[in-house]
């Protein structure tokens, strides 16, 4: 009866440690694989996260250097436009100074040459009213 009962106590010691063991073993495995997971899943979302960020700044330092783009494009048309608009206004200035001055020197020369004329007729009349005065007290 004492071999039995210590046979029973020593079997039942060996099932409640096998026990013991095959539950710890099983709580240290899925406490491996939870943290596995969380770790596998936080590499990945912060992964995720650092290439949506990298994206979100390229595709902001697109954006910035076409924006850069755009604005010089429209600096160096708008000097273009103002510098056209210079020159054609200096050029239409230059012109119309020129035109001017042609047509006060023409119509100095015209009215140089029209009271040469008439300084010349009547010179030429006086002298054709001398010459018949002169006739005309010789003959008489």
């Amino acid at each position: 009866i004492i071999i039995v009962i210590t046979i029973f106590i020593i079997t039942t010691i060996i099932i409640i440690t096998a026990i013991i063991i095959v539950i710890t073993i099983f709580i240290i495995t899925t406490i491996i694989i939870i943290t596995t997971i969380i770790i596998i899943t936080t590499i990945i979302i912060i992964t995720a996260i650092i290439i949506v960020i990298t994206v979100c700044i390229i595709i902001t330092a697109i954006i910035i250097t076409a924006i850069i783009i755009v604005i010089t494009i429209i600096i160096v048309i708008t000097i273009f436009i103002i510098t056209t608009i210079i020159i054609i206004t200096t050029i239409i200035i230059i012109t119309t100074i020129i035109i001017i001055t042609t047509i006060i020197i023409i119509t100095t020369i015209i009215i140089i040459t029209a009271i040469i004329i008439v300084i010349t007729v009547c010179i030429i009349i006086t002298a054709i009213i001398f010459i018949y005065i002169f006739i005309a007290t010789t003959f008489l």
